[in-house]
C-alpha cells in the first residue's frame, strides 16, 4: 500500500497547512504593526497639536502685552515708529516661522517606513521576484 499524502506530519497536505499558517502569522504581525504605527502618529499628532496650541495661546498673550507695555512708554514721543518696529519685527518672526514650518513638513518621517521595511525583508527573503 502507498503512503498517502494526508499520512503523518511530514505529508503534502501537512506541508500546506504549515506554510499557510507561516503565512497568515506573517501577514497578522505587519497588520499590527501598521496599525501599531498609526497609533503612534496619531498619539504624536494629538501632541503636537495640543503643544502646539498652547503654545501659540501664550506667545500671543505674552506678545500683545509686551507690545501694548512699550507703546504705553513711548506714546507721548515715538508712537508710530514703535508701532512700525514692532508691525516689522512680526513680519520678519512670521516668515521664520513659515520657514521652520515648511521645513518641519517636508522632513517629517515617513508613515508606515518601519512596516515597509519589514515587508521589503519578507520579499528578499521569499527570494528574487518577477
Amino acid at each position: 500500500m502507498a503512503p498517502s499524502a494526508e499520512t503523518g506530519k511530514g505529508g503534502v497536505l501537512g506541508s500546506a497547512k504549515r506554510l499557510l499558517a507561516t503565512l497568515v502569522e506573517i501577514v497578522e504581525t505587519r497588520i499590527a504593526l501598521a496599525v501599531n504605527e498609526i497609533e503612534e502618529q496619531r498619539a504624536r499628532s494629538m501632541q503636537l497639536a495640543v503643544t502646539a496650541l498652547v503654545t501659540l495661546f501664550l506667545s500671543g498673550m505674552a506678545m500683545f502685552f509686551v507690545t501694548l507695555f512699550v507703546i504705553v512708554a513711548f506714546w507721548e514721543t515715538n508712537r508710530i515708529a514703535v508701532v512700525g518696529g514692532f508691525a516689522l519685527l512680526y513680519l520678519a518672526l512670521a516668515v521664520i516661522a513659515a520657514m521652520v514650518l515648511r521645513h518641519r513638513a517636508r522632513n517629517r518621517p515617513r508613515l508606515f517606513a518601519t512596516t515597509l521595511a519589514e515587508l521589503r525583508k519578507d520579499r528578499e527573503q521569499l527570494g528574487p521576484h518577477p
